[in-house]
């Protein structure tokens, strides 16, 4: 992640770190 903030909504960051969360989980049960 670049150290700069870009200037995005809060809604798009937010949805962006949930989709990051989603693909962790997702990743996780993959593992397991």
């Amino acid at each position: 992640m670049s150290p700069v903030p870009h200037p995005t909504p809060s809604a798009r960051g937010r949805r962006r770190a949930r989709a990051a969360a989603a693909a962790a989980a997702c990743a996780l049960v993959l593992g397991l």
